[in-house]
């Protein structure tokens, strides 16, 4: 902790992850142009060349963006609001995108469509007749989510208790018909 990073440190990890001509591409690009192919610069602050390093491996390495990044379900203890918002957050680490913005960006289709697909089948048939859910604007999305969710909660957790109930009742003597 509290170690500066210097170029040729950048150098090794990348030289570990890529190829030597991407290596050396993603350098060039970036602005560091001066650290290909020679040792002379890596003694050098890394620090004046982070964002643009950075900004040229996302152009160049865009991650692939799919439904599946959303895995967990909330459960039936858990508030809806408090589950949705580490899954925006986590999509927006995975993504570098906010999926709060524009409803009819592609990036908040497909988060919008990942956190419908890993709902409970019951939320989201009553979803599905929901109109206009695609154009929303994101408070009202997430509004209508959660009012959904919190009913299927509700009627998961009284059959939970209706079982729990008839668990406890008095199990009926058995009598027998001899005579």
């Amino acid at each position: 902790m509290g170690q500066i990073l210097a170029v040729g440190d950048i150098k090794v990890l990348l030289t570990k992850s890529l190829t030597r001509e991407e290596m050396e591409d993603a350098l060039t690009d970036s602005g560091m142009n001066m650290a290909v192919g020679s040792p002379l610069f890596d003694g050098q602050d890394f620090n004046p060349y982070r964002n643009p390093l950075w900004r040229t491996l996302r152009l160049k390495y865009v991650r692939r963006i799919s439904k599946g990044m959303i895995t967990r379900t909330p459960t039936l203890n858990e508030h809806f609001e408090t589950w949705l918002r580490e899954e925006i957050q986590h999509w927006r680490q995975m993504t570098n995108d906010s999926v709060t913005l524009d409803p009819k960006a592609m990036q908040t289709q497909l988060f919008r469509g990942a956190v419908v697909d890993i709902l409970p089948g019951d939320v989201q048939s009553k979803l599905a007749d929901v109109p206009g859910r695609d154009t929303m604007l994101h408070d009202q999305w997430a509004e209508t989510l959660k009012h959904f969710f919190n009913a299927h909660q509700e009627t998961e957790k009284a059959l939970d208790k209706q079982g729990t109930e008839k668990e406890n009742w008095p199990k009926p003597a058995l009598t027998s018909s001899r005579s």
